[in-house]
């Protein structure tokens, strides 16, 4: 199933993007890099990032 994104229009009011990707029943999840001065280093999450400048947040998603 793939959803369209529900703000098309680029927005100052967020710094980042996560997405919950689902292969058939299983979710998609990465297992993040184990370095000390990120946050929460070596947990699960969803994958993702930061928002470049002018970017929507299904752009941000995209990249």
């Amino acid at each position: 199933m793939v959803t369209t994104p529900v703000d098309a229009q680029s927005s100052d009011d967020f710094d980042g993007a996560k997405v919950a990707l689902f292969l058939g029943d299983q979710l998609i999840v990465i297992r993040r890099d184990k370095k000390p001065d990120i946050p929460y280093p070596d947990m699960w999450d969803f994958p993702g990032g930061g928002r470049d400048p002018g970017e929507t947040p299904f752009q941000t998603v995209a990249r």
